[in-house]
């Protein structure tokens, strides 16, 4: 099956959650999250603000501010399909962006440099058990990974895992996927 038809499939599978389980699901995706080494141990994250039936990623934001941890946010430039993180200290500077996403007001944010962060949260649609996602057809992660260094994360929901997806050369695996059922450690040679 090629990309395309796995998006779709997925985003109606999606879709097709009540509420009230993805509400629970998501709760047991946090708990999970706060008990990882990796969270605990990173002093700075990279958070894409979730859309439709994603992970809901606000409470991850609201708990990291809590521990005092950075939060850098992507703003998505369409032209170059490249992202460009920066310093969220409140909801207050967030603005609609591309996609309809919630990205940061550039004026009202710093930058984060790339290497000052230190666990990425990689959005997907669908992922293997080996860390390989299909995301929403943009390229900008794919572009971003080919060169980020640190800690890779994915949260999903056990829906959205799947044996195998088609990949190409330029994908790049997440080091771990956290759904509601497990935590699955997925880019062993990164740990080296």
């Amino acid at each position: 099956m090629h990309k395309d038809e796995w998006r779709k499939r997925m985003k109606a599978k999606l879709k097709r959650i009540p509420i009230e389980i993805y509400e629970r699901k998501c709760l047991f995706i946090y708990r999970r999250l706060f008990t990882e080494d990796v969270w605990k141990q990173a002093r700075s994250i990279g958070i894409t603000l979730s859309i439709n039936r994603e992970v809901e990623t606000r409470e991850i934001i609201k708990e990291a501010w809590k521990l005092k941890k950075i939060v850098a946010v992507p703003k998505s430039d369409p032209k170059s399909r490249e992202l460009t993180f920066y310093a969220l200290e409140s909801f207050e500077q967030l603005e609609p962006g591309h996609f309809g996403i919630m990205e940061p007001k550039t004026d009202a944010a710093a930058i984060v440099q790339n290497d000052e962060i230190d666990l990425l949260f990689v959005p997907g649609l669908v992922f293997d058990r080996n860390g390989y996602r299909i995301g929403y057809g943009g390229g900008y992660y794919d572009r971003f990974l080919a060169q980020f260094q640190q800690k890779t994360l994915s949260l999903a929901f056990s829906c959205q895992v799947v044996d195998e997806i088609p990949r190409y050369d330029y994908d790049r695996p997440v080091d771990c996927i956290i759904t509601e059922n497990e935590t699955i450690y997925c880019n062993i040679e990164k740990e080296n």
